[in-house]
């Protein structure tokens, strides 16, 4: 009985640290994914600043 209860709880300790390093792998992922949306974001941010800008002067100039 002894033997199984230490197989059980061997197993259940190699399914736990697998758990756990997807976890971190998965957190890995988000943090790039992360980098990628700021990014874009940024980018995004400067191109309708320039097109903002680009409306004023054309209305200025008329």
């Amino acid at each position: 009985m002894l033997i199984r209860i230490d197989e059980r709880t061997k197993s259940i300790d190699e399914k736990v640290n697998r758990i756990s390093e997807k976890i971190k792998d998965y957190t890995e992922v988000r943090t790039d994914v992360m980098w990628l949306k700021r990014f874009f974001w940024i980018l995004s941010t400067g191109v309708i600043g320039s097109l903002l800008a680009q409306i004023m002067q054309v209305v200025m100039i008329k």
